[in-house]
């Protein structure tokens, strides 16, 4: 386990791309930072922001949330949160929607920016570098992990433990295909998709990993008895994610099933986490940035 970064602040979400690594810095930062995944100084890509959230990046920009800290505080009742782009190597910050709900989760693909409003319950989409904003999905219930796949959006319901999808090129509110439900009925978190399969996490006790089809159908669980997994990725090999209860761990699974291997434990806080295939990818409430070598 390397640390590419330490010293942060409340580092969060976490993207990779081009061999150049990116996260947000949550709270007293509110940056958003980068760094070569093989190591060197921790550059701060953009300042100022207003808590920042989650991240994605493309060969070009990053992409990002801005939660807003009084929606944080009070559960999500203000309209300050806004999702914004940038270059990677730094310079004019495109603002591509503001006034929102607590903006969550955040995906791309080679066309468009997806995100979540956490508090406004909604899935949203907007073109690369600023057009028209459209609702996908409405009247959700608090819609936290986003994915983008094959042409559809993929996402995670916190408040009711669902999976949902909806095809990527609506045009106006559609209704949600349901994919999967948590077994305890409330609490799923991280989404990631390889293939025609969908993963996601469920962070109830007992926690668990699953899969399920894109196309729907039953659920596999994958590892259970999880202590609050959160953030959840894969390199099309693996499914990795973080265990946010102490002590915080990184564990993996193949993304066909097999024995859990936890690749990093003692973790504080771990929240974000990424892959590339040569390497996995943490962030933690303990201020480091860590890289871990794949099973």
């Amino acid at each position: 386990m390397v640390a590419l970064a330490c010293n942060q602040d409340t580092p969060s979400g976490l993207a990779v791309s081009n061999g150049v690594l990116y996260w947000t810095q949550y709270d007293t930062g509110q940056s958003i930072m980068s760094v070569p995944v093989t190591g060197g100084t921790p550059t701060t890509v953009v300042s100022n922001q207003d808590y920042p959230w989650a991240i994605a990046a493309d060969a070009n920009n990053i992409y990002w949330t801005n939660y807003d800290n009084d929606g944080a505080v009070s559960g999500g009742t203000t309209n300050a949160g806004q999702v914004l782009q940038a270059p990677v190597g730094g310079g004019t910050v495109i603002t591509l929607q503001m006034g929102l709900e607590d903006p969550y989760g955040i995906a791309i693909d080679s066309q468009n920016v997806y995100f979540t409003t956490y508090a406004g319950g909604r899935v949203k989409k907007v073109p690369i570098g600023g057009g028209t904003v459209v609702t996908l999905a409405q009247g959700l219930n608090e819609p936290c992990y986003i994915a983008a796949s094959g042409g559809n959006v993929y996402w995670s319901n916190y408040g009711d433990g669902t999976v949902q999808t909806i095809s990527a090129s609506g045009t106006g509110p559609g209704t949600p295909t349901t994919l999967a439900t948590d077994d305890a009925g409330d609490n799923a978190n991280g989404v990631a998709v390889s293939g025609s399969t969908v993963f996601f996490a469920a962070s109830n006790s007992p926690g668990g990993v699953y899969s399920v089809s894109a196309s729907g159908g039953s659920s596999t669980l994958l590892a259970g008895k999880q202590d609050d997994p959160w953030g959840l990725a894969t390199d099309g090999t693996n499914v990795y994610w973080t265990n946010n209860d102490n002590p915080g761990e990184l564990v993996s699974v193949p993304i066909a099933g097999g024995t859990p291997t936890t690749l990093a434990t003692m973790l504080i806080g771990p929240t974000g986490v990424a892959a590339d295939g040569t390497g996995v990818y943490v962030t933690g409430n303990g201020g480091h940035v860590w890289r871990i070598s794949p099973p």
